[in-house]
């Protein structure tokens, strides 16, 4: 074949080494991030401007709740209304020129969009960490593909986010007496919680992705694994909230437009890669490996519904019948 022969597409090169000793984490983490540089920040446009009505939202709430703290705390409104980001100036703009119907639906369409969406791209960060090809329109494959858990998991995040904000919001020691100490309590317990949940959710989206199980199986394998790498998830987790603060201490002390670049550009799925290469490894060995190592009658069996499940199918068919009987006769 003409096309293929010439010699200039088989000039040796490097390569890799068949036996080259794999690399230590923290340099193979950064040497797959750069690979894929621009995917990733293509991958983060995709994703900000799914999630843009809610973060819109979220800017406006937090601001409306901090200026009221702010103003406790002694600050004059004019050094509030001083402080300002290019998020909160678009929240603004959007708030005011937009009719409430509009951002209303915007912003339902935003929260059920977040979970298939999500699922799509924790489908393409998994595979960029594993050294695995995957196309950028696989976000949209992956998102129609598991939208069902996708948008019930995504939901539930954002009613846990939900209750984090309120839970910053709230302050059970101005009720007094004996009602505050046990809302007080209420209030930590919750914290707890979410921060759990905080800790789950990473292994929750790769599974959605990863194996195909029902959605209370996924929440007991999430906490399984979330306790299993306690060490992992609090070192990841720590890491995450310090780039999150760093990014934001340099939009509020440096300069306002570091904002335009680390949010749209970056931090998102930043922090979801390194969530995803810290967690996606328990996953491989507790899930993913021991099917591997299955026999393909094992795999038949195991992909085989229950004796329940069958029982509960034929039941259904025998009342369809006796439907049809009935309409018939």
């Amino acid at each position: 074949m003409a096309l293929f022969s010439s010699n200039r597409y088989f000039k040796p090169g490097k390569g890799v080494e068949r036996d080259e000793p794999q690399k230590k984490a923290f340099f193979r983490f950064f040497e797959l991030y750069f690979r894929k540089f621009w995917k990733y920040i293509l991958i983060n446009l995709i994703y900000v401007a799914v999630l843009l009505p809610f973060i819109l939202y979220l800017y406006a709430t937090v601001y409306d709740m901090l200026y009221y703290l702010f103003m406790a705390m002694g600050f004059t409104p004019e050094q509030i209304e001083n402080v300002w980001t290019p998020f909160l100036y678009l929240a603004t703009l959007y708030y005011n020129y937009l009719p409430a119907p509009v951002t209303n639906v915007l912003l339902v369409l935003s929260v059920l969009a977040y979970g298939p969406c999500r699922a799509g791209m924790t489908y393409v960060l998994r595979n960029f960490a594993c050294e695995q090809h995957a196309w950028i329109s696989d976000i949209w494959d992956k998102a129609k593909e598991n939208w069902k858990q996708g948008m019930l998991f995504g939901v539930l995040d954002m009613l846990v986010l939900f209750v984090a904000v309120f839970n910053l919001s709230y302050r059970p020691e101005s009720i007094g007496g004996g009602m505050a100490s046990l809302l007080t309590a209420s209030k930590y317990l919750t914290v707890l919680a979410v921060l759990l949940y905080s800790y789950m959710r990473k292994y929750i989206f790769l599974m959605i992705v990863t194996v195909k199980l029902k959605a209370t199986a996924i929440v007991k394998n999430a906490w399984l694994l979330m306790m299993i790498g306690i060490f992992r998830n609090v070192g990841s987790g720590l890491l995450n909230a310090l780039l999150w603060l760093g990014g934001y201490a340099l939009v509020l002390l440096v300069h306002p437009m570091f904002e335009a670049l680390l949010l749209p550009f970056l931090l998102p799925v930043f922090t979801n890669y390194l969530s995803i290469f810290a967690s996606y490894p328990l996953i491989r060995k507790y899930m993913v490996e021991p099917i591997e190592q299955m026999s393909p009658q094992e795999r038949e069996a195991l992909m085989q519904p229950s004796s329940k499940k069958l029982e509960k199918q034929a039941r259904k068919a025998r009342k369809a019948r006796e439907k049809d009987q009935y309409y018939n006769s």
